[in-house]
């Protein structure tokens, strides 16, 4: 058993969030000075969740590229994320130069854009080792580049429309039971 009881209570102090937050932020840094890194980036939700305590407003659900973090040996975590707002009003703990608009990461010029941030913040990375490692695991929603292939070659079936004029079809139908149900 914890030393800190089992069971979270507000009347002891068995669970503290800001001393977790602490600890969290620590071990890791301490993981970073152990290492031959300079900075580490993380990009999944759950990691940035780990290093700020970070929670987006949709509270927890696996969103990839929702935050980015990055740790430096010479500086508190920095966030990037789409909740920029949300966290400047929830996370009083990170000071407000911590906390960033998330960054646009689908243009080149976006990518861009967020390296001269991250330099602007922790220094120049120019000749420095940083820590990226890819874990596999879910890849978000893909249908961007819905490829179905595989739907076709097992079950022969394909869709009779472009997404584009089924989505329509759906807003339409959806936009009537609205108006109806408000008629009713």
């Amino acid at each position: 058993m914890s030393d800190i009881g089992m069971i979270p209570v507000d009347w002891e102090v068995r669970f503290d969030p800001q001393r977790m937050l602490r600890e969290r932020l620590q071990r890791a840094k301490d993981a970073l000075n152990n290492s031959d890194l300079d900075a580490l980036f993380v990009f999944r939700t759950e990691d940035a969740r780990y290093l700020t305590g970070y929670r987006h407003h949709l509270g927890p659900a696996f969103i990839m590229g929702n935050a980015v973090t990055v740790l430096s040996r010479n500086h508190d975590p920095i966030l990037w994320t789409m909740d920029f707002e949300h966290c400047k009003l929830r996370m009083p703990w990170l000071s407000p130069d911590q906390i960033r608009p998330r960054a646009n990461f689908r243009e080149k010029i976006g990518m861009k854009r967020w390296a001269e941030q991250v330099e602007g913040l922790v220094g120049s990375l120019a000749g420095k080792r940083v820590g990226i490692k890819h874990i596999p695991g879910p890849l978000g929603v893909r249908g961007r580049n819905s490829d179905n292939r595989l739907i076709r070659e097992k079950l022969g079936w394909e869709p009779s429309a472009p997404l584009r004029d089924g989505l329509a079809k759906a807003y339409a139908w959806i936009a009537q039971q609205v108006a109806d149900a408000k008629r009713s």
